[in-house]
């Protein structure tokens, strides 16, 4: 019962998101835009996790910017439209990924993905149990960096992001080196 529900939250993300890069039109991208939102804010209440929509809205307002400023073969009304079509295309592909690995434990995904070869499926069960470490690191590395007189707010937000990044890099690429390690040292065999 648990496959055929996760199927069918596997099988809605690829119509929404197959849907919005076939046919887009404002109307339907702007409807399934707002559907995934009240769906991914109905699911932050349900459960202990918190989706978070601030680094999505300065990704969408900078895809935005970015269509305005340098797209300027075409008129200007154009390219707002096809800024405004990229940045919920990029928002609603973000959130319903989001929307399904928040309400589906990792080990339906992976009963549900059992006819991927085992490789991959190693792959995808290390990605989705490193995704909340990574979460807390960044609010531990914020926290430091908040301490040490960081300002997050202003005209240095880009050098406060570069002091979060850089450590953030650093301590992610140390635990994957550690996770190969561990997993030569237990012999793991590529069938």
């Amino acid at each position: 019962m648990k496959n055929i529900i996760t199927f069918i939250k596997f099988a809605l993300v690829i119509f929404i998101n197959y849907s919005l890069f076939t046919n887009p039109s404002f109307t339907k991208m702007s409807a399934i835009g707002v559907m995934t939102i009240i769906v991914s804010i109905i699911i932050q209440k349900n459960t202990q996790r918190q989706v978070k929509f601030i680094p999505l809205i300065i990704l969408g307002l900078s895809l935005l910017l970015f269509y305005l400023i340098f797209n300027t073969g075409y008129p200007l009304l154009y390219r707002l439209q096809l800024g405004l079509y990229s940045t919920l295309k990029i928002t609603t592909l973000s959130l319903s990924v989001l929307c399904f690995t928040y309400s589906t434990s990792i080990r339906d995904i992976l009963n549900f993905l059992s006819f991927l070869p085992k490789d991959v499926k190693l792959l995808i069960a290390i990605t989705f149990s490193q995704i909340p470490v990574t979460l807390d690191e960044t609010d531990k590395i914020i926290s430091v960096q908040k301490s040490r007189g960081q300002n997050f707010k202003g005209l240095n937000i880009f050098k406060g992001i570069i002091s979060v990044i850089i450590p953030l890099l650093h301590r992610n690429l140390k635990k994957a080196d550690q996770l190969s390690i561990i997993i030569v040292a237990r012999g793991y065999q590529n069938e």
